[in-house]
């Protein structure tokens, strides 16, 4: 990809930018669209790195479905497209399982969404390395939310996750969840 045009002190004023014009105003899709377009050059920062984690923020804290959903679309892409560390992947997988106990009904429709989206979307190996991340707290989910919307989205994810894993990483999840509900883990 061409470079930025930008030098690096531009950059960080315009990410500043496009994060208060995400977090604050309602003409988002555009600065969403230039958040993609940086992204399309793999433009790598500090600044752009807690732009993202502003950007799920959002999947769950907007009160506009469509900046979630372009959101939560932008946070996907980032995770499967930018070269992460383990810890730093790590975190964003605990915050987007954390964001399915949000507080208000449609936020934790989005985590759910975006974590069915991981599921899908992510190569295997990923899925099944992590499968504990997220079988636990989607047991959790589903039997404490109140909402019958985010109960039948959450079993629509589940039933992804125990498709697409092993049968050897799916009875390792069995045991461990056994473990766990008799707290010897």
């Amino acid at each position: 990809s061409p470079a930025i045009p930008l030098d690096a002190e531009q950059m960080q004023v315009l990410i500043s930018f496009l994060r208060e014009a995400i977090e604050r105003s309602d003409q988002y899709s555009q600065a969403v669209a230039l958040v993609r377009a940086i992204m399309s050059r793999r433009f790598m920062s500090a600044e752009f790195y807690d732009l993202m984690a502003s950007m799920l923020e959002q999947t769950v804290r907007s009160s506009s479905k469509s900046l979630r959903d372009e959101s939560g679309a932008v946070f996907l892409s980032y995770l499967i497209n930018y070269p992460l560390s383990e810890d730093r992947m790590d975190q964003h997988m605990k915050q987007v399982v954390l964001n399915l106990a949000y507080e208000r009904t449609e936020g934790r429709l989005s985590a759910i969404g975006l974590t069915t989206a991981l599921i899908e979307k992510f190569p295997l190996p990923v899925v099944e390395q992590r499968s504990q991340l997220f079988f636990i707290p989607l047991t959790l989910q589903l039997a404490n939310d109140d909402s019958k919307e985010c109960r039948e989205a959450i079993t629509t994810c589940f039933g992804k996750l125990l498709k697409r894993i092993s049968t050897e990483v799916l009875q390792s999840l069995f045991i461990y969840t056994e473990r766990w509900s008799q707290g010897t883990d």
